[in-house]
């Protein structure tokens, strides 16, 4: 580009400068020629300068150096879900730099879970980067989990619920019968022995009349029980009669085998002294104890 200056009088030797702003490269001086003209002007003209290149975290300019541009370039910035800033675009500035954007994760609204260790208004706080928290319910109650900050700022929730209890209800009838004996009348006196003696009552009326428990009914009871007690006692005594008495029969047999084993040990041992001293057998003065089996006994020393 070649600059003319209209001037009245000639602008020989006329010396022009131009300075860049910052942030900006070029100007210089030239010098107005004889022809009016002046040289080299179009190098006088500034030029932005490019800033450093830069990134910003959890955005979509997140790559390292995707944020570029020259002194007053605006470039814009999206946060990623869950983080925000208060900047929505980065300005190349004079010094070479870029302003900061800074995304900072969502700062969730402090809540609380009823009947759980986080009872206490507000004892649950994060934000969105922040790992979630278990929430535990107390004894007795239900639905412990996991409660995370969301990309809206509230936190999931968590309900502690009661747990069901089964009750059982038992119900006794207990019917009771009133026996009414004529004490001046012998069959009364009869009814009312045969009733201590037997633990039960008389029927009264076919109405459904009620039954009271007497003291000879309680007797009879207690009469009854000893006597089954009595049974039990009589029947494990007799079993262990009948276990002693087996075992003393063994015992006797095997007493009497072996004496019959020892006499026939001397028998041979007899024969065989005849055998090889037949002169030398003397009668022992007393007589040799023999054995018998008498009835069912297995054996009698005589």
């Amino acid at each position: 580009m070649v600059y003319r200056l209209s001037l009245a009088l000639p602008c020989f030797a006329l010396l022009f400068s131009q300075t860049c702003d910052t942030g900006y490269t070029g100007g210089g001086s030239t010098t107005c020629q004889t022809t009016g003209d002046f040289t080299s002007i179009a190098s006088l003209d500034c030029v932005p300068d490019p800033c450093v290149p830069t990134d910003a975290p959890h955005s979509d300019k997140s790559h390292t150096g995707s944020v570029v541009g020259n002194t007053g370039d605006v470039v814009t910035v999206t946060c990623d879900e869950g983080y925000t800033s208060t900047e929505t675009s980065a300005t190349c500035g004079t010094n070479g730099q870029f302003t900061e954007i800074v995304c900072t994760p969502v700062i969730c609204t402090a809540t609380q879970v009823e009947h759980s260790k986080f009872a206490k208004e507000g004892s649950i706080q994060g934000t969105f980067d922040e790992p979630p928290i278990h929430v535990y319910c107390l004894d007795g109650f239900e639905g412990s989990g996991l409660v995370r900050c969301g990309s809206n700022g509230e936190f999931t929730s968590v309900t502690c619920t009661a747990i069901p209890t089964t009750t059982t209800t038992t119900t006794t009838t207990t019917t009771t019968t009133t026996a009414k004996v004529d004490s001046s009348s012998a069959v009364g006196s009869a009814g009312d022995a045969s009733l201590r003696a037997s633990g039960g009552a008389s029927p009264s009326s076919s109405d459904g009349a009620t039954t009271t428990a007497t003291p000879g009914m309680i007797a009879a009871d207690i009469a009854t029980k000893e006597a089954a007690a009595s049974r039990t006692t009589t029947g494990i005594l007799g079993t262990t009669t009948g276990i002693l008495a087996a075992i003393i029969g063994i015992l006797l047999i095997l007493v009497f085998l072996q004496r019959r084993n020892l006499n026939n040990k001397q028998a041979k041992l007899e024969l065989l002294m005849m055998h090889y001293h037949p002169n030398s057998i003397v009668e022992p003065e007393e007589t040799h104890t023999q054995v018998e089996m008498t009835n069912l006994n297995p054996m009698m020393v005589k």
